[in-house]
């Protein structure tokens, strides 16, 4: 996953969807600290280019990437940076993000013209405080313990210094449960802490996606933040070259 502003920003920040439907994943978000605001005003929340994620109702659909062309007669217009089909986003869900906060809202397509899709946004936005430090998505492992002794292997999902999500098979976490976890990043270190599982969300038949809180101390969050300095940087260096490449394929057919 590259770092750009467009995406990256937002999908490091948004809770994973599972497949939650929409009302549900909305509730998770609203439930997490939220603040409901009156009537906003367009112009001043909302800026043309600004990238946008929309999710549809379909619980398999994690987010399309839009962009923000503008405001009029009480709509908001957005734009799909990809082909879309316009029934799947007949009722949607649109997060942005603004300085320190990320806006949400559902909305309503009116139609589509010229293919920018124009929504009657609900009255009420919804905000949330951005993390200090973004969700980086990533390979890696930790290796999780129960209080009685209990071992599980479990995938890394996104980690950063404040949070991990993690996928296990076959494990039943409670909400609540404080668990010793030892992560390891590839190519970065190892970090052993205890953590608080905040969240669960249900991923296929047997699957589930857990978030946890970190529990630090002092020497650990050095720790922790080293793992995320190193795989963040290996992530910016990889787009660098990414970039690089891109530049010199496209010199070589001009």
């Amino acid at each position: 996953m590259s770092l750009t502003k467009e995406i990256d920003n937002l999908t490091m920040i948004l809770p994973i969807r599972g497949e939650f439907s929409l009302p549900d994943y909305f509730a998770l978000l609203q439930a997490d600290q939220s603040v409901v605001k009156g009537p906003f005003d367009l112009c001043s929340c909302l800026e043309e280019g600004y990238p946008a994620i929309v999710f549809s109702e379909n619980p398999q659909d994690h987010g399309c990437p839009f962009y923000f062309s503008g405001a009029e007669s009480g709509r908001v217009l957005l734009t799909p940076k990809f082909p879309v089909d316009v029934a799947d986003y007949d009722r949607a869900l649109v997060f942005a993000e603004k300085d320190d906060v990320v806006c949400f809202f559902f909305a309503r397509l009116e139609y589509v013209a010229e293919g920018v899709f124009h929504y009657t946004p609900a009255p009420e936005l919804f905000q949330r405080k951005v993390r200090a430090h973004k969700r980086l998505s990533m390979p890696g492992h930790v290796v999780v313990r129960k209080q009685d002794a209990r071992t599980f292997a479990c995938d890394i999902v996104d980690f950063s210094p404040g949070g991990i999500s993690f996928k296990s098979r076959n494990n039943d976490f409670a909400i609540g449960e404080m668990l010793l976890l030892e992560m390891e990043i590839p190519d970065c270190g190892v970090c052993e802490t205890t953590i608080t599982i905040s969240r669960r969300e249900e991923c296929g038949l047997s699957n589930a996606i857990y978030g946890a809180q970190l529990r630090l101390t002092k020497e650990q969050t050095k720790k922790a933040e080293h793992l995320y300095l190193c795989k963040k940087g290996e992530q910016i260096q990889n787009l660098s070259k990414n970039s690089a490449s891109r530049l010199h394929d496209l010199r070589w057919r001009d």
